[in-house]
């Protein structure tokens, strides 16, 4: 292969005639010698010599140069002439092919062209795509005579491409594999040549020519190939690009036409260049209609076109321009558009034509309306809901919305009702409804119900009965998920309630049930608050309110008059500045920092009053929050500890004095030998009132009264062991058997031993008598250092001291005698001992059971004045609970002496059983709750009536019940149940009592009811309990036994005979 030469011979050059010329050089040189020896020979003088060769030698050189340059000239001519037809053809072919914008079209005329312009035999054009050759066209048959467009990789074709280069050879044939380009058969093609199409530095294209003769090309004819090839891709290119742009119009027209909003093009004489459906939609023009024949003044109004013109001045600034206005219809109606009016400018920024985006307003125009009517009747119901919700008395509320729903509705009834208990109950109308109905009851089946069970807004558009009322719209009154109400409206002419109409009815019914329920809150809120304020006001507690920098904001009577402030002397003030001191403000500041966090704080601690004076307080300090929940404030409840700091030290005193009465009782009640107590009392008497000198007397069997125990050696320093009857201060005393009270002994003529009295420094005297059925025992005498004056609690409390002592000589005798009448029934028979215990028991008790109980009487009381005193404490002391309990035994021995002795015939009166063991349940059920005992009853519920004395058969159920808690120390189960039982055909009713103790012993069952055997401790009791009971109910012609439960605990069963079985 070899370049293109780039000196073709065809054309006249410059340097093709300077080559000329030269050759005539030497021609002219002989010619000059040739003619100088002519002028030699014929001796032609000078200067004609001269002229004479001149002549000669340009006669004969003349010709061929004038030859020669004419047909240099002319030749010049005819390539320039050639120039000039090839550089018309081109021009001529250039414009062929970039007039057409048709890409097939242009590969066309590409290749006709370079046939044309290069008189070549074969064109072929080829684009590049992702670095393969593509054919497009071809001139002169080249696609006919093969079988494929396909090209191999390495032809020249591919050279062109890869290099970028034109790539020519002349002769073919002398190339070795050209056959395997696949172009024609050799014979036919001689010369190739091919030119890239190049986009600045890209090849997008190769242009192949073919020849099948051998051909030369000049370098005129390659750089014009190359010139046209350049051209070629130009146009290819435009075509390319306007294809582009055809398709992104069709897509752009597309889309335009696929928008909802009309899309229209102006240039700058407002002619319409694009007009989309939308457009054809809206205004009724068809694109034909509109498109370069009209302007937009067809569719403007008199009236807007000031504006369309402000708009166009906008626009043609290069600014956007979004305006509303109006715009005329083909059928003349005018439409509201929205116009969004844009320059379109070219690539020096000049506006060249314009966009206008148009939205149809008429629906937005139309809802504006709609919603401008409806925010009207919106500030109508919010002007409305707040009437209702300035108002809170419920009466007025009710009132205020029916008015408002009838005015925001423009109804002729409007009718309120509220849900109580299920129904509908009437509280207000608008518009006479009620006077119209003449009663405000409503059908539980009518619409109004519809509404309250459906929670469901109803409208009827026509009624179908013939009413005042035609139409009828009835919406629910909700808080929360409750329906508490229902608001009707009504109209005497048919009306369809629109979605508004109900919408607008619902958003007042939602104001009205707030305001109701706010109404309603009001209400009990001002009930409650009235409350609260008469009980904080009028409270025995103090009640103050602080807020978190310590001011007073609250301050109720019982405040005033525990710290001396009035409410005006100290709301607004700091408590720093009032009651607080300063010792207490740490723990003060550590309470109102718990306080503010949300806590509680419950301590004592002690203020100041007005007058400077201390006062012990309790306080009980509690947060107030706002609505969010925050801490704003706290109360704080003040109690007045005074009298119970003063009850708590009298409390501590009569503890001190309750234990020494229970070591009293409790000696009393363990010994049976009265010597035993004597020093215990004495000791009790000195202990409890602080006396240096104390002297219990007896009273001997000649009458004369004897010192058997003493506190202070009085005795021995006034040698007073003994004293006559009625002689003395001590005589005195006992004669009178009543307490006798000298404040001034030395001063008193009764009272004897002066001496003893002065060395001592005697100055008070107390005797109380010790007395046993109004019978004096004795005396307890009590002498003070100096002048004492006794207070009535100290003198009866000495009494109860003294009753012990008489009690625990009483208790004495009464055992010794006991003890001596069992020995006597231990030895009769079985059958004798129960006959003889009745009588001889009965006949030594009846009198030593009443001088008994006189004293445990006494103590009982004195007992239950210390458990009341204590009551502001939290519990019973355990002294007083253990005097009191052995009280009780006390009381109860001599009862079950007196019962047992007892030879009275029961009485018969007719009485319920159940209900008599109901009667007795109830005293204990303070001591069962406090004991951890639970009563569970299964009592029949209809008993008979029973024949008997109600009296004693409550004694038996008394004595079980009893029986069955101090088997239940530790608590349990009590259960009382009866029912009816038939036995050989007699009817009793049966009465069971079971506890969950330990139950009974069997090997001691049997002997329960025996006199005086008991299984309790002696201070629990005396064995004749049960004994009693048993006579009772064989008094009755009843039985009684005990069994043992299945699991745990005992039952006892009582029958007794019906009333009939009891009357036979």
């Amino acid at each position: 292969m070899s370049a293109p030469s780039h000196t073709p011979s065809s054309y006249p050059t410059p340097r093709r005639l300077l080559l000329a010329l030269a050759a005539f050089i030497p021609l002219a040189i002989g010619v000059h010698y040739v003619l100088d020896y002519l002028m030699h020979f014929l001796n032609v003088s000078p200067p004609y010599d001269e002229i004479l060769e001149g002549v000669l030698l340009v006669l004969t050189l003349g010709a061929p140069l004038y030859f020669l340059f004419v047909r240099y000239f002319r030749a010049l001519q005819a390539a320039h002439q050639f120039h000039v037809s090839r550089l018309q053809s081109f021009l001529r072919l250039d414009r062929a092919i970039s007039s057409s914008l048709d890409l097939d079209e242009v590969f066309r005329h590409v290749v006709r062209a370079a046939a044309e312009l290069l008189a070549l035999d074969f064109t072929v054009l080829f684009t590049a795509e992702n670095g393969k050759l593509v054919y497009r066209a071809d001139h002169g048959g080249w696609l006919a005579s093969r079988k494929s467009p396909e090209i191999i990789p390495s032809g020249g074709s591919y050279n062109v491409l890869q290099t970028g280069k034109l790539f020519y050879i002349e002769d073919v044939s002398q190339e070795p594999g050209w056959t395997d380009q696949g172009w024609p058969a050799r014979e036919e093609i001689k010369t190739y040549i091919g030119v890239p199409l190049k986009r600045g530095e890209i090849v997008v294209g190769v242009l192949s020519g073919l020849c099948r003769n051998v051909r030369k090309f000049p370098e005129e004819d390659t750089e014009l190939l190359f010139l046209f090839g350049h051209h070629a891709a130009i146009a290819i290119e435009k075509a390319k690009l306007h294809q582009e742009a055809q398709k992104g119009r069709e897509f752009l027209q597309s889309i335009l036409d696929s928008s909802a909003d009309p899309i229209v093009v102006l240039d700058r004489q407002c002619n319409f260049l694009f007009w989309s459906r939308a457009a054809e939609r809206l205004y009724g023009y068809s694109a034909g209609e509109m498109i370069e024949k009209k302007t937009d003044l067809t569719l403007i109004p008199e009236s807007e076109k000031a504006q369309r013109q402000e708009a166009l001045s906008e626009v043609f600034r290069g600014r956007q321009v979004i305006y509303e206005t109006h715009r005329r219809r083909k059928d003349g109606t005018l439409v509201p558009i929205r116009v969004t009016a844009s320059p379109i400018m070219d690539a020096n920024g000049n506006v060249v034509a314009r966009t206008a985006i148009i939205q149809d307003l008429t629906e937005r125009k139309k809802t504006e309306r709609e919603r401008e009517a409806f925010i009207r009747r919106l500030k109508t119901l919010n002007n409305l809901g707040v009437q209702i919700s300035s108002s809170l008395d419920p009466d007025e509320v009710f009132r205020h919305i029916t008015r408002a729903a009838a005015e925001l509705l423009n109804l002729d009834f409007a009718v309120l009702f509220t849900a109580e208990d299920g129904k509908l109950v009437y509280r207000a109308d608008h518009g006479g409804w009620v006077e119209a109905r003449h009663s405000a009851e409503l059908d539980p089946g009518g619409r109004s119900y519809t509404v309250y069970r459906t929670e469901k807004p109803l409208s009827v558009g026509e009624l179908s009965r013939s009413t005042d009322w035609k139409s009828f719209l009835g919406v629910p009154l909700k808080i929360g998920e409750g329906v508490v109400g229902v608001l009707t409206a009504l109209t005497r002419t048919i009306r369809e309630f629109t979605g508004e109409d109900i919408e607008l009815l619902t958003l007042l019914a939602n104001h009205a049930a707030t305001a109701i329920e706010k109404a309603l809150l009001y209400q009990e809120a001002q009930k409650g608050l009235e409350f609260f304020r008469s009980v904080i006001t009028f409270t025995v507690d103090a009640v103050a309110a602080f807020d978190s920098q310590n001011r007073i904001l609250f301050w109720n009577q019982a405040a005033e008059n525990l710290f001396g402030y009035s409410a005006e002397e100290v709301i607004g003030k700091t408590t720093d500045a009032t009651i607080f001191l300063e010792d207490d403000k740490p723990a003060r500041d550590a309470a109102i920092a718990e306080v503010m966090r949300g806590g509680h704080h419950i301590r004592e601690t002690r203020r100041r009053r007005k007058d400077g004076t201390l006062v012990p307080v309790r306080l009980t300090v509690s947060p107030v929050r706002d609505a969010s929940g925050n801490v704003v404030a706290r109360t704080a409840i003040i109690q007045d500890l005074t009298e119970r700091k003063k009850t708590e030290r009298e409390r501590e005193a009569f503890i001190g004095q309750l234990k020494i009465l229970n070591g009293l009782i409790t000696r009393i009640s363990s010994s049976l030998e009265a010597e035993d107590v004597f020093p215990y009392v004495v000791q009790a008497a000195a202990d409890m009132l602080s006396i240096p000198y104390v002297l219990l007397l007896m009273v001997d069997e000649d009458g004369r009264m004897t010192a058997r125990a003493e506190v202070g050696d009085w005795s021995r320093h006034a040698d007073a062991s003994h004293f006559p009857p009625g002689k003395g201060a001590v005589g005195i005393a006992a004669m009178r058997g009543e307490p006798y009270y000298i404040r001034e002994v030395a001063d008193a003529p009764e009272f004897l031993n002066k001496e003893a009295v002065k060395k001592l420094g005697i100055g008070s005297f107390l005797g109380v008598p010790l007395k046993m059925m109004d019978k004096v025992l004795g005396m307890l005498d009590c002498l003070t250092e100096g002048v004492r004056e006794f207070t009535q609690e100290e003198i009866d409390l000495l009494s109860a001291l003294a009753s012990g002592a008489a009690a625990a000589v009483a208790n004495a005798q009464t055992h010794a005698q006991l003890r001596e009448a069992y020995h006597a029934l231990r030895q009769n028979q079985a059958m004798m001992v129960r006959a003889e215990k009745l009588s001889s028991i009965g006949t030594l008790t009846a009198g030593a059971a009443h001088e008994i109980l006189n004293p445990a009487n006494i103590i009982g009381l004195h007992a239950q004045r210390l458990m009341w005193e204590n009551e502001e404490g939290t519990q019973p002391h355990s002294s007083a609970q253990v005097i009191q309990r052995n009280v009780d035994r006390i009381s109860r021995i001599c009862d079950d002496l007196r019962r047992f002795s007892s030879e009275e015939e029961a009485r018969r009166e007719p009485f319920d059983p159940d209900a008599a063991m109901r009667e007795c349940v109830r005293p204990l059920e303070s001591e069962l709750r406090l004991g951890g005992i639970s009563v569970e009853h299964r009592m029949a519920g209809s008993a008979p009536t029973i024949l008997g004395d109600k009296s004693q058969i409550q004694q038996v159920f008394f004595n079980l019940l009893r029986n069955a808690m101090d088997a239940m120390p530790d608590g349990g189960t009590l259960t009382l149940a009866s029912r009816e039982v038939v036995e050989d055909g007699v009817e009793w009713w049966e009465t069971r009592v079971s506890d969950t103790g330990a139950g009974i012993p069997p090997d001691i069952l049997p002997r329960i009811f025996d006199p005086f055997f008991t299984t309790k401790t002696e201070d629990k009791g005396t064995g004749l309990g049960l004994s009693v009971s048993f006579g009772i109910t064989e008094n009755h012609h009843g039985k009684i036994w005990a069994e043992n439960n299945p699991e745990k605990g005992a039952t006892f069963f009582i029958w007794l005979p019906s009333k009939e079985e009891a009357n036979e």
